[in-house]
């Protein structure tokens, strides 16, 4: 899933990789108080698809992945094009709690 938030001096976007899910969970989800018209009042669970099924119903898609190999490909790519450093949670923790600079990247 993707979602945006937009203010006067920043855009932010994230997107979920999904590879399955339980739709019940889906009813935690209320629907945006704006969205455009073409969604309506539809659910979450109408916009998604798992990439379980996606590549293994997909007749474009010539390689049907394991969960295991998407996340080592994904994790391929951001290695290939930024400076990853592995750390354990707690470092990641206590690195949010520090003063930094915030800056916005393009990916």
């Amino acid at each position: 899933g993707n979602a945006q938030a937009v203010s006067r001096t920043r855009f932010v976007h994230h997107t979920s990789f999904l590879w399955s899910y339980d739709p019940l969970n889906m009813e935690y989800l209320s629907l945006p108080s704006k969205r455009p018209d073409y969604r309506g009042t539809r659910s979450h669970d109408d916009f998604l698809i798992t990439l379980e099924n996606y590549s293994s119903n997909n007749p474009h898609v010539k390689a049907t992945l394991t969960r295991n190999e998407f996340e080592q490909a994904v994790e391929n790519e951001m290695r290939a094009k930024f400076d990853v450093e592995d750390v354990d949670l707690g470092t990641a923790q206590a690195f949010l709690k520090e003063e930094h600079r915030r800056s916005n990247k393009f990916v």
